[in-house]
């Protein structure tokens, strides 16, 4: 958050991620975030700013929480020709989750299909929502990195709904990012879900993580 502007792009040069602050990189999102606080409630706003990047990504993968406005924001992306993966839980979360089924919509040159989506359809165990349950932020980054360190992928360990529930929303994510090379949207998340799992396994995700943090305390503003 504290980096300044050309560094946050030199951050996806040289590590492959970074992060744009909406405050910072969208104008219109600047001034409306003071009275989006105020209010304390989601907004137009929670909708528009991810069909409004102002990066103009032609892919995407968005969870949302409102059904209706899931939907709606999916047909936007297929309207403008986007590769765009849109999901919801039926359990309310705003992404896939663990604990039951989603709705799913992925929005590709022009067309807009609906999938029921299960994870124990692809090998996944569903698990309440209770073990997904994180604290501050010193407490989730502590989970994070110990589900890049491989601690969640034994079946009995106690992070391992959470490590299925990471590998699986990145999996969403490539498959937004892949094309379809005109394969079922089955065989591409399946295949998707297996790289996600061998960048922990591999330590590559790990690697990538711990790169990205050296180079933004490095260029940190004071």
């Amino acid at each position: 958050l504290d980096m300044p502007i050309p560094a946050v792009a030199e951050c996806a040069r040289e590590t492959g991620i970074t992060f744009l602050f909406a405050m910072t990189f969208h104008p219109a999102m600047r001034h409306v975030g003071p009275t989006r606080r105020l209010l304390g409630i989601p907004t137009a706003f929670n909708y528009l700013g991810p069909m409004t990047n102002p990066a103009r990504v032609k892919s995407s993968a968005i969870g949302v929480a409102n059904p209706v406005m899931a939907e709606k924001m999916a047909h936007v992306f297929a309207e403008r020709g986007d590769h765009a993966l849109i999901f919801r839980g039926d359990d309310g979360l705003d992404e896939l989750t663990i604990a039951t089924t989603s709705r799913l919509w992925e929005a590709v040159d022009g067309e807009l299909t609906e999938y029921r989506f299960d994870p124990t359809e692809y090998g996944l165990q569903n698990a309440p929502l209770e073990q997904l349950r994180g604290g501050d932020a010193e407490y989730n980054a502590g989970i994070f990195r110990a589900i890049l360190a491989g601690e969640g992928e034994a079946p009995k360990s106690p992070l391992r709904a959470i490590h299925d529930a990471v590998v699986m929303n990145a999996a969403a994510g490539l498959v937004a990012y892949r094309p379809t090379n005109g394969e079922s949207f089955e065989t591409r998340f399946t295949q998707a879900l297996a790289d996600a799992r061998e960048s922990i396994a591999s330590g590559a995700a790990e690697r990538v993580l711990n790169a990205w943090v050296e180079f933004s305390e490095k260029h940190a503003e004071a």
